[in-house]
């Protein structure tokens, strides 16, 4: 993403479809731009992106680069080491920000390792400037494997989605 100066604007696990060979794309590129301002159309697009995936950046001067992705990134690294589960579940999605701005960040998840919890909060650095590229985050991620489990996953339950998009903060 970096290396064309694109900005997707809603990385998510919504946003990713799974191919041949467990292969992952990102998908969703409705809401994807170029450069660093937003006109409005990409305004109200930017607008249907939920708070609880946005960079505070973003959130606060609508400003979307590359690094805003990567906090996005961060947050599907979340739900997917929990299995879907949505961003900040204990609180609404108007709190995140003030929450944000006074340091909090989302606990380490259970079954999640210290070196994928590190690379969270990497991404969820305040400063978009001390937050890894995408090229370092590959990088991260392949030096890493070698720690990675090797057992299967699935989720205990059915989702409900009601409570889901509440939670998350999602229009149902």
């Amino acid at each position: 993403m970096s290396n064309h100066r694109l900005v997707h604007g809603d990385v998510a696990a919504r946003n990713i479809l799974i191919g041949p060979g467990l292969s992952a794309r990102v998908s969703g590129l409705g809401v994807a731009f170029g450069g660093h301002k937003m006109d409005s159309a990409m305004r109200r697009r930017a607008a249907e992106v939920p708070l609880k995936w946005q960079a505070p950046e973003r959130i606060m001067m609508q400003l979307s680069i590359d690094r805003s992705d990567v906090w996005s990134f961060g947050i599907l690294l979340y739900e997917l080491i929990t299995l879907g589960s949505p961003p900040y579940p204990e609180l609404e999605p108007l709190s995140v920000l003030p929450k944000l701005q006074g340091s909090y960040r989302m606990k380490r998840p259970e079954n999640c390792g210290g070196p994928l919890y590190d690379l969270m909060k990497y991404c969820w650095m305040w400063s978009f400037k001390d937050r890894p590229a995408f090229s370092a985050i590959i990088k991260l991620l392949q030096s890493s494997l070698h720690l990675a489990a090797t057992k299967a996953v699935c989720v205990p339950e059915v989702i409900d989605m009601v409570e889901y998009n509440r939670k998350a903060g999602l229009l149902s």
